[in-house]
């Protein structure tokens, strides 16, 4: 049986914000690129994510996600066109400058972490904001090995 995990909640100077009574999650658009039709989560996990945490979970709105908006709600998952209510942020890609808010975290591939000089703005505006920023390159369990990885199968998905 592999290892437990916690999905450790940002504070804000008000407490965690939340939709209802739990925490919320926002499951961003993915825009960095026109033809991006990948997703970090699909409606079947998402759901099963809330039952297992009492995470609530609010998707953005997407006319190009591999899983229509429909999809979601059909899950019994509210979509909207922004993600202003969630304290967390899940993407997969390169979030744009302008797109980050004030003390939010965020979870996506940054690529940062080698010094990309690309992304050094997006970086310095998540530090100006006092975002926290969880890099899937990161997440390693206790042996170091990477949890999160893309390999060939997704790279072939981006091709789709």
């Amino acid at each position: 049986m592999g290892a437990m995990y916690t999905l450790a909640l940002p504070e804000t100077g008000q407490g965690v914000m939340s939709v209802g009574k739990n925490p919320c999650v926002g499951l961003r658009r993915e825009d960095m690129y026109h033809w991006e039709r990948r997703t970090p989560l699909i409606p079947a996990h998402i759901v099963e994510l809330a039952g297992s945490t009492g995470l609530e979970f609010i998707i953005q709105s997407s006319d190009m996600r591999a899983y229509s908006d429909d999809e979601y709600r059909e899950a019994g998952l509210p979509v909207a066109a922004n993600l202003k209510e969630c304290p967390i942020i899940i993407a997969l890609k390169e979030i744009p400058v302008g797109v980050l808010e004030k003390d939010k975290t965020y979870v996506f591939f940054s690529h940062v972490i080698k010094g990309q000089r690309s992304n050094m703005p997006m970086l310095q505006q998540a530090l100006d904001l006092g975002c926290t920023i969880i890099d899937y390159e990161k997440i390693k369990d206790e042996t170091r090995r990477r949890l999160i990885a893309f390999g060939n199968y997704a790279g072939l998905a981006r091709m789709i």
